[in-house]
């Protein structure tokens, strides 16, 4: 009899280890955010259910870094359904436009025109000296690309323009750069606002926002770096270059003690994306997290070291790339001040890719699709949705779904 006990004792053991290693919302989750998606909100698990395969880039001019995509940031928008403007290598600030292959399994896409810079090398108004300006992020509405600028580190915390728009010419490798502009809301900072962006939803549009803009984890002050920031942008741009356009604030956490419970100061929010389709909604973001021990200084000054290396900076023994969804309705609350922006809380919480604390490269989990713990960008349009993987050294990779 005893025996027997032990046995059925060592196969709950068994299929409770099998059970927790399955489900990383069990074990590995380092917040207070539900797992299951509420009726009516997007899940990860219907961005899995409508994906429809990935593609590769090619490797650019026989490998002349100032013309390829093999060290993209990943900024990039869609155009349609089977083309997207892609920028290449960070340092040369050009991009190019790229046409999907037919068959989503890993075919290259096919470059299209000429390499041309998106900003007219646009800096803040007046200034001349403010350092390096990258580009944050690239949206496509009508026949212009809007795009965002940010000082890569902000020491200062000075607060530089952030929004431009090219307006294409017989194409956009011929089109015209025009801004700088800024946000007015005092939340509204370059290094809260200046990132990824976003399409509006219709209900938005009718309001006269024209996209949705954000900004979370500039090197430098602090000042965007308390948690996911986005705002609501109505873009006039019969306002002098330099003038402060119309920002209303949807999401932001604009000090230390506003931050999402949880929440590392070294967090980064790579994108975002608010999803309507005919049956579900949502506002959907994608970070990378620190967890376990989390440290300043060098990467190995810790038991165990940051499994992903690097120099003098924030550091952390585990490392997540998560989901995050919002529920739209929160969002809509705070654009009519009936909710304050750092009060709104996601909804919904999935992993998407995981290095445990103690674990080294090689020893990552995924549970998505996505191959990677890297910077990961996305654009929708008319719910195609495309998410791209940059990579420093290595081409990226570009995932396709239909939702």
């Amino acid at each position: 009899m005893k025996k027997q006990i032990l046995a059925i004792l060592i196969c709950s053991l068994i299929l409770l280890s099998c059970k927790k290693n399955s489900d990383p919302g069990i074990i590995y989750t380092v917040s207070n955010v539900s797992t299951v998606a509420p009726a009516g909100i997007i899940s990860w698990e219907d961005i899995e259910a409508g994906y429809k395969g990935s593609f590769s880039f090619p490797t650019g001019s026989e490998g002349v870094k100032d013309q390829n995509f093999s060290y993209s940031y990943g900024a990039f928008c869609m155009l349609d359904h089977t083309s997207i403007i892609l920028e290449g290598h960070t340092y040369s600030k050009d991009v190019r436009k790229l046409i999907l292959p037919g068959n989503l399994n890993g075919a290259e896409a096919t470059v299209e025109g000429n390499w041309f810079e998106p900003t007219g090398n646009l800096q803040s108004t007046g200034e001349t000296s403010n350092g390096y300006y990258r580009l944050g992020d690239l949206l496509n509405i009508d026949d212009r690309i809007y795009f965002t600028k940010y000082v890569w580190y902000n020491g200062s915390g000075e607060d530089y323009d952030s929004f431009g728009y090219l307006q294409k010419g017989t194409s956009y490798d011929n089109g015209t750069a025009h801004g700088m502009w800024n946000a007015d809301h005092e939340l509204a900072h370059n290094m809260r606002i200046g990132g990824y962006l976003c399409q509006a939803p219709a209900n938005l549009k009718a309001k006269g926002v024209t996209f949705l803009a954000g900004q979370e984890g500039v090197s430098g002050a602090a000042l965007g770096r308390w948690g996911p920031n986005l705002f609501a942008v109505k873009f006039d741009d019969t306002k002098p270059v330099g003038e402060d356009m119309t920002a209303i604030p949807l999401v932001v956490h604009s000090s230390e003690s506003t931050m999402p419970q949880y929440w590392w100061m070294a967090n980064k929010v790579h994108s975002a994306v608010w999803i309507e389709t005919e049956s579900k909604h949502g506002v959907m973001i994608l970070f990378d997290r620190g967890y376990g021990d989390t440290w300043y200084g060098e990467a190995n000054a810790n038991n165990p070291p940051d499994p992903y290396g690097g120099g003098k900076g924030y550091h952390s023994s585990g490392k997540q790339l998560v989901a995050w969804v919002y529920d739209p309705v929160d969002l809509m609350k705070v654009y009519n001040n009936e909710m304050a922006p750092h009060e709104v809380e996601p909804v919904y919480e999935k992993i998407l890719y995981d290095l445990k604390p103690g674990d080294s490269r090689g020893e990552e989990t995924s549970y998505s699709f996505l191959h990677e713990n890297r910077e990961t960008r996305m654009d929708i349009k008319d719910n195609r949705l495309i998410l791209l993987q940059a990579s420093f050294g290595d081409q990226p990779t570009g995932y396709v779904v239909d939702l």
